[in-house]
Protein backbone atom coordinates (compact mmCIF):
# COMPACT_ATOMS: atom_id res chain seq x y z
CA UNK A 1 0.00 0.00 0.00
CA UNK A 2 0.73 3.56 -0.48
CA UNK A 3 1.51 4.38 3.30
CA UNK A 4 4.12 1.51 3.09
CA UNK A 5 6.01 2.89 -0.21
CA UNK A 6 6.23 6.36 1.27
CA UNK A 7 8.20 5.04 4.26
CA UNK A 8 10.52 3.11 2.11
CA UNK A 9 10.86 6.30 0.24
CA UNK A 10 11.69 8.47 3.75
CA UNK A 11 13.88 5.33 4.72
CA UNK A 12 15.80 5.67 1.78
CA UNK A 13 16.44 9.71 2.58
CA UNK A 14 17.60 8.44 5.40
CA UNK A 15 14.55 9.87 7.51
CA UNK A 16 14.25 6.70 10.00
CA UNK A 17 11.61 8.10 12.45
CA UNK A 18 8.97 9.23 9.30
CA UNK A 19 9.73 5.79 7.79
CA UNK A 20 8.70 4.55 11.10
CA UNK A 21 6.17 6.17 11.04
CA UNK A 22 4.39 5.23 8.23
CA UNK A 23 5.49 1.57 8.25
CA UNK A 24 3.96 1.43 11.85
CA UNK A 25 0.40 3.31 10.11
CA UNK A 26 0.81 0.60 7.44
CA UNK A 27 1.21 -2.82 9.88
CA UNK A 28 -1.80 -1.23 11.49
CA UNK A 29 -3.69 -1.73 8.23
CA UNK A 30 -2.61 -4.67 6.65
CA UNK A 31 -3.10 -6.40 10.04
CA UNK A 32 -6.71 -4.79 9.99
CA UNK A 33 -7.48 -6.48 6.55
CA UNK A 34 -5.78 -9.29 7.04
CA UNK A 35 -2.97 -9.02 4.54
CA UNK A 36 -0.34 -11.55 5.47
CA UNK A 37 2.55 -10.50 2.81
CA UNK A 38 1.59 -6.66 3.78
CA UNK A 39 2.00 -7.45 7.51
CA UNK A 40 5.39 -9.40 6.72
CA UNK A 41 6.89 -6.62 4.99
CA UNK A 42 5.94 -3.37 6.91
CA UNK A 43 7.89 -5.67 10.24
CA UNK A 44 10.81 -6.45 8.35
CA UNK A 45 11.23 -2.90 7.34
CA UNK A 46 10.67 -1.45 10.76
CA UNK A 47 13.40 -4.36 11.61
CA UNK A 48 15.53 -2.60 9.22
CA UNK A 49 15.00 0.65 10.85
CA UNK A 50 15.51 -0.25 14.03
CA UNK A 51 18.76 -1.97 13.17
CA UNK A 52 20.16 1.33 10.97
CA UNK A 53 19.35 3.16 14.79
CA UNK A 54 21.01 0.72 16.83
CA UNK A 55 18.06 -0.40 18.40
CA UNK A 56 19.31 -4.28 17.64
CA UNK A 57 16.64 -6.35 20.27
CA UNK A 58 13.75 -4.60 18.71
CA UNK A 59 14.99 -4.93 15.30
CA UNK A 60 15.54 -8.69 16.73
CA UNK A 61 12.02 -9.37 17.19
CA UNK A 62 10.39 -7.41 14.17
CA UNK A 63 12.37 -9.48 11.80
CA UNK A 64 11.19 -12.60 14.11
CA UNK A 65 7.90 -11.85 13.64
CA UNK A 66 8.23 -11.28 9.79
CA UNK A 67 9.87 -14.43 9.44
CA UNK A 68 6.85 -16.12 11.09
CA UNK A 69 4.62 -14.77 8.95
CA UNK A 70 6.73 -15.12 5.89
CA UNK A 71 6.92 -19.16 7.05
CA UNK A 72 3.11 -19.06 7.21
CA UNK A 73 2.65 -18.00 3.76
CA UNK A 74 5.39 -19.76 2.03
CA UNK A 75 7.58 -16.86 0.75
CA UNK A 76 10.63 -17.73 0.43
CA UNK A 77 12.66 -14.98 -0.75
CA UNK A 78 11.10 -13.01 2.63
CA UNK A 79 12.22 -15.86 4.89
CA UNK A 80 15.61 -15.73 3.27
CA UNK A 81 16.32 -11.68 3.89
CA UNK A 82 14.66 -12.08 7.20
CA UNK A 83 16.72 -14.66 8.20
CA UNK A 84 20.22 -13.12 6.58
CA UNK A 85 19.06 -10.02 8.69
CA UNK A 86 18.89 -12.02 12.04
CA UNK A 87 22.17 -13.60 11.28
CA UNK A 88 23.38 -9.78 10.95
CA UNK A 89 21.98 -8.65 14.38
CA UNK A 90 23.51 -11.49 16.05
CA UNK A 91 27.22 -10.88 14.62
CA UNK A 92 26.77 -7.25 15.35
CA UNK A 93 25.71 -8.53 19.04
CA UNK A 94 29.09 -10.36 18.89
CA UNK A 95 26.96 -13.97 18.86
CA UNK A 96 28.88 -15.71 16.00
CA UNK A 97 28.16 -19.36 16.14
CA UNK A 98 23.76 -18.07 15.89
CA UNK A 99 25.10 -15.48 13.53
CA UNK A 100 26.56 -18.08 11.35
CA UNK A 101 23.33 -20.54 11.74
CA UNK A 102 21.08 -18.05 10.28
CA UNK A 103 23.17 -16.96 7.51
CA UNK A 104 23.43 -20.37 6.40
CA UNK A 105 19.71 -21.04 6.97
CA UNK A 106 19.45 -17.80 4.53
CA UNK A 107 22.27 -18.78 1.82
CA UNK A 108 20.34 -22.22 1.39
CA UNK A 109 17.15 -20.94 0.59
CA UNK A 110 18.60 -18.14 -1.64
CA UNK A 111 20.62 -20.94 -3.28
CA UNK A 112 17.09 -23.13 -3.73
CA UNK A 113 15.25 -20.08 -5.54
CA UNK A 114 17.92 -19.11 -7.77
CA UNK A 115 18.99 -15.67 -6.17
CA UNK A 116 22.65 -15.02 -6.96
CA UNK A 117 22.42 -11.53 -5.31
CA UNK A 118 21.46 -12.94 -2.03
CA UNK A 119 23.71 -16.05 -2.16
CA UNK A 120 26.71 -14.22 -2.63
CA UNK A 121 25.75 -11.63 0.05
CA UNK A 122 25.45 -14.66 2.37
CA UNK A 123 28.25 -16.28 1.28
CA UNK A 124 30.30 -12.60 1.80
CA UNK A 125 28.73 -12.33 5.51
CA UNK A 126 29.28 -16.06 6.90
CA UNK A 127 33.17 -15.00 5.51
CA UNK A 128 33.03 -12.66 8.05
CA UNK A 129 32.02 -14.43 10.92
CA UNK A 130 35.20 -17.34 10.08
CA UNK A 131 37.46 -14.31 10.02
CA UNK A 132 36.22 -12.82 13.22
CA UNK A 133 36.64 -16.49 14.33
CA UNK A 134 40.27 -16.61 12.94
CA UNK A 135 39.24 -19.12 10.71
CA UNK A 136 41.12 -18.23 7.72
CA UNK A 137 41.20 -20.44 5.16
CA UNK A 138 37.20 -21.19 5.76
CA UNK A 139 37.07 -17.11 5.52
CA UNK A 140 39.06 -16.87 2.23
CA UNK A 141 36.64 -20.07 0.65
CA UNK A 142 33.48 -17.76 1.37
CA UNK A 143 34.83 -14.82 0.21
CA UNK A 144 36.23 -16.28 -2.87
CA UNK A 145 32.86 -18.06 -3.41
CA UNK A 146 31.11 -14.74 -2.88
CA UNK A 147 33.66 -13.27 -5.44
CA UNK A 148 32.64 -16.01 -8.05
CA UNK A 149 28.99 -14.89 -8.19
CA UNK A 150 29.28 -11.17 -8.02
CA UNK A 151 31.34 -11.39 -11.84
CA UNK A 152 29.42 -13.98 -13.02
CA UNK A 153 26.15 -11.60 -12.49
CA UNK A 154 28.42 -8.39 -13.05
CA UNK A 155 27.54 -6.99 -10.07
CA UNK A 156 30.86 -4.90 -9.39
CA UNK A 157 31.12 -3.18 -6.11
CA UNK A 158 30.32 -6.82 -4.21
CA UNK A 159 33.31 -7.84 -6.59
CA UNK A 160 35.40 -4.79 -5.12
CA UNK A 161 34.35 -5.68 -1.80
CA UNK A 162 35.18 -9.23 -1.75
CA UNK A 163 38.76 -9.04 -3.48
CA UNK A 164 39.25 -6.39 -0.55
CA UNK A 165 38.30 -8.68 1.87
CA UNK A 166 40.29 -11.50 0.08
CA UNK A 167 42.96 -8.85 0.68
CA UNK A 168 43.11 -8.53 4.43
CA UNK A 169 42.88 -12.15 4.80
CA UNK A 170 46.67 -12.97 2.28
CA UNK A 171 47.44 -9.79 4.65
CA UNK A 172 46.53 -11.19 7.64
CA UNK A 173 48.52 -14.37 6.64
CA UNK A 174 51.39 -12.54 5.81
CA UNK A 175 51.00 -13.00 1.88
CA UNK A 176 51.97 -9.81 1.08
CA UNK A 177 52.33 -9.76 -2.70
CA UNK A 178 48.62 -11.58 -3.14
CA UNK A 179 47.32 -9.18 -0.48
CA UNK A 180 48.67 -5.92 -2.97
CA UNK A 181 47.45 -8.15 -5.92
CA UNK A 182 43.99 -8.30 -4.74
CA UNK A 183 43.77 -5.07 -2.83
CA UNK A 184 45.27 -3.29 -6.35
CA UNK A 185 42.03 -4.92 -8.32
CA UNK A 186 39.87 -3.90 -5.63
CA UNK A 187 40.77 -0.47 -6.18
CA UNK A 188 40.27 -0.78 -9.95
CA UNK A 189 36.93 -1.40 -9.47
CA UNK A 190 36.00 1.29 -7.06
CA UNK A 191 37.71 3.82 -10.04
CA UNK A 192 35.67 2.68 -12.29
CA UNK A 193 32.67 2.52 -10.70
CA UNK A 194 33.13 6.06 -8.88
CA UNK A 195 33.09 4.20 -5.16
CA UNK A 196 35.08 6.88 -3.27
CA UNK A 197 35.10 5.52 -0.14
CA UNK A 198 35.94 2.49 -1.47
CA UNK A 199 38.80 3.70 -3.44
CA UNK A 200 40.50 5.76 -0.25
CA UNK A 201 40.12 2.49 2.06
CA UNK A 202 42.01 0.51 -0.76
CA UNK A 203 45.07 3.45 -1.32
CA UNK A 204 45.40 2.99 1.92
CA UNK A 205 45.59 -0.84 2.34
CA UNK A 206 47.96 -0.66 -0.46
CA UNK A 207 49.63 2.04 1.49
CA UNK A 208 50.50 -0.40 4.58
CA UNK A 209 51.55 -3.46 2.58
CA UNK A 210 54.44 -1.26 1.23
CA UNK A 211 54.73 0.39 4.85
CA UNK A 212 55.02 -3.38 6.18
CA UNK A 213 57.67 -3.90 3.12
CA UNK A 214 59.65 -1.49 3.96
CA UNK A 215 58.81 1.11 1.11
CA UNK A 216 58.21 4.22 2.93
CA UNK A 217 57.73 6.77 0.34
CA UNK A 218 55.42 4.65 -1.83
CA UNK A 219 53.55 4.37 1.40
CA UNK A 220 53.59 8.00 2.06
CA UNK A 221 52.29 8.53 -1.29
CA UNK A 222 49.07 5.93 -1.47
CA UNK A 223 48.16 7.29 2.15
CA UNK A 224 48.38 10.87 0.79
CA UNK A 225 45.98 9.59 -1.74
CA UNK A 226 44.24 8.03 0.71
CA UNK A 227 43.38 10.91 2.52
CA UNK A 228 42.89 13.34 -0.04
CA UNK A 229 39.49 11.36 -1.15
CA UNK A 230 38.54 10.81 2.65
CA UNK A 231 38.81 14.70 2.78
CA UNK A 232 36.41 15.40 -0.19
CA UNK A 233 33.97 12.75 1.13
CA UNK A 234 33.76 14.48 4.62
CA UNK A 235 34.75 10.72 6.42
CA UNK A 236 36.06 12.48 9.64
CA UNK A 237 36.79 8.87 11.37
CA UNK A 238 39.30 7.45 8.52
CA UNK A 239 40.70 11.07 8.32
CA UNK A 240 41.74 10.98 11.51
CA UNK A 241 43.11 7.17 11.22
CA UNK A 242 45.12 8.08 8.53
CA UNK A 243 46.13 10.89 9.70
CA UNK A 244 48.10 9.09 12.51
CA UNK A 245 49.25 6.19 9.91
CA UNK A 246 51.18 9.20 8.06
CA UNK A 247 52.49 10.60 11.09
CA UNK A 248 53.88 6.95 11.71
CA UNK A 249 55.42 7.06 8.61
CA UNK A 250 56.72 10.50 8.35
CA UNK A 251 58.52 9.17 12.05
CA UNK A 252 59.85 6.42 9.79
CA UNK A 253 61.48 7.92 7.14
CA UNK A 254 63.03 11.15 9.56
CA UNK A 255 64.22 7.80 11.60
CA UNK A 256 66.11 6.09 8.18
CA UNK A 257 67.49 9.68 7.35
CA UNK A 258 69.46 10.52 11.10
Amino acid sequence: NQLGNIGIIYQTKGDLDKALDYHQQSLKIEREIGRKEGQASDLGNIGLIYMTKGELDKALDYHQQSLKIEREIGRKEGQASDLGNIGLIYMTKGELDKALDYHQQSLEIFKEIGRKEGAANQLGNIGIIYQTKGELDKALDYYQQALTINREIGRKEGAANQLGNIGIIYQTKGDLDKALDYYQQALTINREIGIKEGEANQLGNIGIIYQTKGDLDKALDYHQQSIKIFEEIGAKLEIERTKQNISVIEKQIDSRKS
